[in-house]
């Protein structure tokens, strides 16, 4: 609360008190003061706590965020409301555009709902006139990874292609590259992204104009002036259209010659989360194949995931913590990618998922029907849940033996030389990223050892996704080791980039 007037402020304020975040804040202020709330929360005040850490006093707005309310969504919201937000969202940013300002992190959890106006949150990598000092390292990316263009220097034009990637998300209700680390960067720079018609129905105009926003040059994307007028007049056209629904991506017939293999299925019940669902089991690559009223069948193919019984248990354990009942089959289906590259399931009994689901869900367990048993990964083990289905159960025996580390040499001395560029005084980060089961922890800890082995001065900060960041001094070699960080809060990542 503002002492003058008495009136309610948010208050942002860093995790650190650091050089870099320092600058970052003033900045954003500086970009906030030159819009003067247009499309902007408007600045009320700026300064640093009693630890130094460097704050905003912003208005306190009234609504969600874009993120919160493609949540609320069973399914996608239909072409109307999409176009017409993504009107708004185009609209608000054009005016940063018009002031020579780049947002340069578009993402639905930056974009807020109020009555009346759309605002664009967090300019702390934001760029605007005048101003060149580098926030970031030379040849680091600026962004978030999912929604990030490739371009060498994000301009205006990087901002659209972002937004090009909301809209996708908004007509499909998930993002045109499912995938994390180098994969995504790849995906962005080097592969044509589908269009959202394969997985919704969508109009020709606003299929083609998605596909422009996302273009590799920017020189060939629509301004985000072009981009509002576009959205606003297909919003009013297609306010009389069909609702969408979601789809698997449509294809004629399978290729001729192609044989059925047995796929790995899992099948949840979805309720009113089907677009949060569809989201949670892509990022453990799965497709989705059918649906009815009541659950949705995704299947694990060999040409989206190396171990698809293992992406399968990882996409159900994700489930399960997410409230959802799942329940793992062995199927034989046909799986090819079609003219546009995107992987293509057919079921060879289509429509039989209500024959392998469980009467009543489980909801604590992840449950298998028998067929799914035979197929079970040596470390994992079944018991017997009654009527002919199973529950995963972990042998005790796999929790207490460490096994030898095998296979991986090259990840190891990669790491390792990493290592010693830190020690000499290079900033290094390392990612190691895989399905789950595949090792990445017992390679974290194989990495510790041998940093401790190499530098026994070193001191050693190893947390989980969910873990706090405690501040290392600056008189040893410090190394922090990141398990689960796909689980990891904005806040705890945001610290280690400070002290990184």
């Amino acid at each position: 609360m503002r002492r003058s007037d008495g009136a309610r402020v948010a208050i942002k304020i860093a995790h650190l008190a650091t050089t870099t975040t320092a600058r970052r804040f003033a900045r954003e202020a500086r970009a906030l003061e030159q819009l003067a709330g247009q499309a902007v929360p408007a600045l009320l005040g700026s300064g640093e706590d009693t630890n130094r850490r460097p704050y905003l006093a912003l208005e306190l707005l009234v609504g969600t965020t874009l993120a919160d309310e493609l949540a609320a969504f069973e399914l996608p919201p239909g072409e109307p409301w999409a176009a017409s937000r993504g009107a708004q969202i185009a609209t608000a940013l054009a005016r940063l555009h018009r002031r020579g300002v780049v947002h340069r992190d578009i993402k639905p959890e930056n974009v807020f709902v109020e009555a009346t106006r759309i605002v664009l949150l967090d300019l702390g990598l934001v760029r605007i006139p005048d101003v060149s000092e580098a926030l970031t390292r030379a040849g680091a990316a600026v962004g978030t990874p999912a929604y990030m263009a490739p371009d060498a220097e994000l301009g205006p034009a990087g901002d659209v292609y972002a937004l090009g990637v909301v809209l996708f998300e908004l007509i499909t209700g998930r993002l045109p590259f499912e995938a994390e680390g180098p994969a995504l960067e790849l995906a962005h720079r080097a592969l044509r992204p589908p269009r959202p018609s394969a997985f919704s129905e969508v109009s020709a105009e606003l299929d083609d104009l998605v596909i422009a926003c996302l273009a590799k040059d920017p020189a060939r994307r629509p301004t985000s002036d072009e981009l509002a007028a576009q959205l606003a007049q297909l919003g009013e056209r297609a306010r009389t259209a069909p609702r969408v629904t979601l789809a698997p991506p449509r294809v004629a017939s399978p290729a001729q010659g192609v044989p059925p293999e047995p796929l790995a299925l899992v099948q949840l019940a979805y309720g009113r989360r089907l677009t949060e669902l569809v989201k949670l089991v892509a990022r453990h690559h799965g497709v989705l194949v059918e649906r009815d009223d009541h659950a949705a069948v995704f299947a694990f193919p060999w040409l989206a995931c190396d171990h698809p019984m293992r992406s399968a248990l990882a996409a159900a354990a994700s489930a399960l913590a997410a409230g959802f009942a799942p329940i793992l089959h062995l199927a034989p289906a046909i799986a090819q990618r079609n003219a546009r590259g995107q992987i293509i399931v057919q079921l060879v009994e289509p429509g039989t998922g209500s024959t392998w689901r469980p009467a009543q869900a489980d909801g604590t367990s992840i449950m298998l029907t028998a067929t799914a048993v035979r197929a079970l990964p040596t470390d994992h083990a079944a018991a017997d849940a009654g009527d002919g289905y199973y529950r995963v159960v972990e042998p005790e025996s796999i929790v207490d033996i460490e096994p030898t580390l095998v296979g991986r040499d090259e990840l190891l001395q990669a790491a390792v030389t990493y290592l010693r560029r830190a020690v000499a005084g290079e900033e290094s980060l390392l990612v190691l990223s895989g399905d789950a089961g595949t090792g990445k922890s017992r390679l974290l800890r194989e990495i510790i050892d041998e940093a401790t082995r190499i530098h026994p001065e070193i001191s050693v900060q190893r947390l989980s996704g969910t873990g706090e960041l405690a501040v290392p001094t600056i008189d040893s070699p410090h190394l922090v080791v990141l398990d689960d960080g796909h689980d990891a809060s904005p806040a705890l990542l945001d610290a280690i980039e400070a002290v990184t």
